[in-house]
């Protein structure tokens, strides 16, 4: 099955940074086929600031 996009890249956005990129294609390795390369383009990240550090800690282990 081929994956298209369902977002518009031509809204204003920031690329991925390289640092989370080469994570994001370092853990899909087991789940590509054979010879193909992951290519991420967008991210979901749940970012919790110091006021939420107690409640973050609560919810560490949740799966999202």
């Amino acid at each position: 099955m081929l994956w298209q996009r369902n977002y518009d890249v031509s809204l204003p956005h920031n690329k991925i940074p390289d640092a989370l990129a080469s994570l994001a294609k370092k853990m899909a390795i087991p789940a590509m086929p054979s010879g193909e390369e992951f290519k991420p383009e967008a991210a979901i990240v749940n970012y919790y600031g110091p006021s939420m550090y107690s409640f973050s800690l609560k919810i560490a282990n949740a799966l999202d």
